[in-house]
């Protein structure tokens, strides 16, 4: 558990050492990379949306299990897609290998949160204004992640700056606050948590990791 600085929402609810979570980089996003951001410290988190089958997404489940044995979580993919997805049956894999950590985007997340919360999931939605993130609040998320100005995969459409849109959305919810955008190292964090969020999600900057399956010559 961590002290001081780092004590944040984020490593009291999930037993981390660092309250940074790694985003849901689409193919990048498997056993091998999100295992070894939960053993460093952080909270890996397993995208869901690139498995056709629920037997393909549960074996990657075990396969991360099976080399952490820290908190990692998964990726709920509530975006409109060409590819057959099912996240009843995502869901399913998440509740029988008792996933604590459900993050999502795009969609509403109401039809699943009962259903999570009751298997004691915790959820949280990415949101790209203060606007969205009180109606995650109202309809039951345990926190909303802030996309600010520089967030590169699920940009919002208003580009506004972490320093102008974190501490608002900190004021005016009640549920915890993530930052993600333009982060990449410790000074990133720590403006963060100096602007009131409760820790960071971070995704491009994983890509140059070694235990990102990306290609050297790039994506």
């Amino acid at each position: 558990m961590s002290e001081g600085l780092f004590d944040t929402w984020i490593t009291r609810t999930f037993g981390c050492k660092y309250p940074i979570v790694q985003g849901a980089l689409a193919y990048q996003a498997r056993a091998e990379l999100v295992s070894a951001v939960s053993n460093a410290g952080g909270i890996g988190i397993l995208t869901s949306a690139i498995y056709d089958k629920k037997e393909d997404f549960h074996n990657e489940v075990r396969k991360t299990k099976s080399l952490t044995d820290k908190p990692f979580g998964v990726n709920l993919n509530l975006f409109p897609s060409t590819r057959t997805m099912n996240n009843d049956e995502v869901i399913e894999v998440i509740l029988e290998e008792g996933i604590r950590f459900v993050e999502a985007s795009g969609g509403s997340p109401k039809p699943f949160l009962d259903r999570l919360h009751a298997g004691g999931v915790k959820f949280i939605q990415k949101v790209p204004t203060l606007k969205f993130a009180k109606r995650m609040e109202e309809i039951g998320c345990d926190a909303v992640t802030v996309l600010t100005y520089g967030g590169g995969g699920h940009p919002g459409t208003e580009e506004i700056a972490a320093s102008v849109i974190i501490p608002a959305s900190v004021k005016s919810l009640k549920i915890p606050v993530l930052c993600a955008g333009a982060i990449a190292d410790g000074r990133g964090l720590v403006a963060s948590l100096a602007l009131g969020a409760c820790g960071i999600y971070m995704g491009t900057r994983f890509l140059a990791t070694k235990e990102c399956p990306m290609h050297d010559a790039g994506w």
